[in-house]
């Protein structure tokens, strides 16, 4: 019975949050409001709440109460080519230009580091294990706050000495690079899950409770069939839909 009446209260709390009667940003009611206005117990009350808390609807402010969630759903269109198109008139890759025309702001956080391949990364790239990589690291904002996290792992076999070592912006970009050095990819493969964030990534991209996380594994292979990129994605799933468009065969 305890059980059903909880469950009932969350029911109720939710289709408040989800009609917009309960606002992003706003708080909940108190819970002796909750508890007079439902006749139910204060245990009932925070059995309710924390539901909503493990869905990623409503955060607990020490003090403060529960508030419903804000957040803005970007849109990541997967299938459009990450390419820098060479633009003066601002930011130039595609995942930016995207952002701005949803009308928000981007920006990006880039780290390099050379390090010695995992065995995920070994397998994923065809490689020896511990065999020595080219790691981008890019942490993506949108109007000030983190949103996702993209990691690029590149064989130095192809990539030393180049500038895709750079912590900066790659002019005139990566695929470019690559097609200079005679290793341009010609195919992708994109492998999605969904899985609960590590600590280190709900501390990154401040991921409430109860969210999961959509990881993107991108391959790209050269024109022999190579793995020449491995690229992994941490999509929040409270502030991403993603996207994807394929061409219809015509034969």
């Amino acid at each position: 019975m305890d059980e059903l009446v909880y469950t009932t209260l969350a029911n109720r709390l939710r289709a408040g949050i989800r009609s917009g009667q309960l606002s992003p940003g706003s708080y909940l009611p108190t819970e002796s409001t909750l508890m007079r206005e439902q006749n139910v117990s204060r245990g009932t009350v925070r059995r309710a709440i924390d539901v909503l808390v493990r869905e990623g609807l409503v955060i607990s402010r020490q003090g403060r109460g529960h508030q419903v969630r804000q957040g803005t759903a970007l849109v990541w269109i997967a299938s459009q080519p990450e390419r820098n198109q060479g633009r003066a008139d601002g930011p130039s890759d595609t995942w930016s230009r995207s952002v701005l025309a949803q009308g928000f702001t981007p920006s990006e956080q880039i780290t390099t580091e050379i390090g010695y391949a995992s065995d995920a990364v070994a397998r994923w790239l065809a490689l020896a294990a511990r065999e020595p990589v080219s790691i981008r690291r890019r942490l993506r904002f949108v109007d000030g706050a983190p949103y996702s996290i993209a990691d690029s792992f590149y064989p130095r076999s192809i990539v030393a000495g180049s500038d895709v070592e750079l912590p900066a912006d790659v002019q005139p970009g990566v695929y470019a690079i690559f097609a200079a050095l005679g290793r341009p990819w010609a195919r992708t493969v994109d492998r999605l899950c969904s899985r609960a964030p590590t600590p280190e990534e709900s501390a990154t991209l401040a991921i409430p409770r109860g969210v999961a996380v959509a990881e993107v594994v991108r391959r790209s292979f050269d024109p022999a069939g190579i793995p020449v990129r491995l690229t992994l994605f941490v999509l929040p799933g409270d502030r991403h839909e993603i996207e994807y468009e394929h061409a219809e065969a015509t034969t």
